[in-house]
């Protein structure tokens, strides 16, 4: 089994020009499509398919070599797609800091809000 791979533009940001002529409504939209698209991927093809092999796991109709084999592989394109997303995410936060010159933005990502969050600052967070 092969997991269907992320082919989304998840370039958003870094596709607006130096100083966009945008709504805070639509830069709002611009910063949530990736996540968006992140979500609806990890929801509606990721998360089946992953269960897909799992199923496949406790069905008698398949060997435990066959669906070992297949569990592996599609971790092992998981692990691939997890990557891409992170580099995704790195070139968004680079883009994003470009989109204030002259200023410092502090850019960070986690699982868990920080305590402290300035003005100015951008956080990222993704959920486990």
């Amino acid at each position: 089994m092969t997991l269907t791979e992320l082919t989304e533009n998840l370039n958003t940001i870094q596709s607006l020009a130096d100083n966009p002529a945008l709504t805070a409504a639509q830069l709002k939209a611009a910063f949530d499509d990736a996540a968006n698209k992140i979500k609806q991927y990890i929801n509606s093809t990721l998360l089946p398919e992953l269960n897909t092999a799992i199923e496949n796991l406790e069905s008698e109709d398949s060997s435990v070599e066959e669906s070992i084999s297949s569990l592996s592989t599609t971790l092992t394109e998981a692990v691939g797609n997890i990557t891409t997303l992170q580099s995704n995410v790195t070139a968004l936060q680079t883009t994003v800091s470009g989109l204030k010159s002259g200023a410092t933005t502090k850019i960070t990502i986690g699982s868990s809000v920080p305590s402290s969050l300035q003005n100015g600052e951008v956080y990222f967070q993704y959920f486990n």
